[in-house]
C-alpha cells in the first residue's frame, strides 16, 4: 500500500534524526494518512485535507486555489492526482447537498 495522499499528492520524505551528540542518521518523515469511504471508493487521505474537506466553501475554495498555485510548476502525474481528487470532493459535496434537501 503506498503511503500517497489522494487528494494533495503528499508523500513521505527524507531527513535526519539528530542525536545529542550530533551524530545524523538517516529517517522517513511520513504522511499521517487516514482510510476514508467516500461514494463507496476507499482513499487514503492525509489529515490535512480530512480537515480541509471539513471546512466551509469559501474557505476550502481559498485553499485549492492556494494549493494549486504551490503545485504549478510540479510534474504532470501530481496533476492527475489532484484531478482525482478534485472528482471524489465533487462526490463529497454532492453526498452533502443530497442529506440536506432530504432534511428539509
Amino acid at each position: 500500500m503506498s503511503k500517497v495522499c489522494s487528494l494533495c499528492g503528499k508523500r513521505p520524505v527524507s531527513g535526519q534524526n539528530v542525536s545529542h551528540s550530533k551524530r545524523r542518521t538517516k529517517r522517513r518523515f511520513l504522511p499521517n494518512l487516514v482510510s476514508k469511504k467516500f461514494g463507496g471508493v476507499k482513499v487514503q487521505i492525509c489529515t490535512s485535507c480530512l480537515r480541509t474537506l471539513k471546512k466551509p466553501e469559501r474557505v476550502r475554495q481559498s485553499a485549492d486555489s492556494s494549493l494549486a498555485y504551490r503545485q504549478a510548476g510540479s510534474q504532470s502525474a501530481e496533476g492527475e492526482v489532484k484531478k482525482v481528487g478534485e472528482k471524489k470532493v465533487e462526490k463529497i459535496e454532492k453526498k452533502k447537498e443530497k442529506k440536506s434537501s432530504s432534511k428539509k
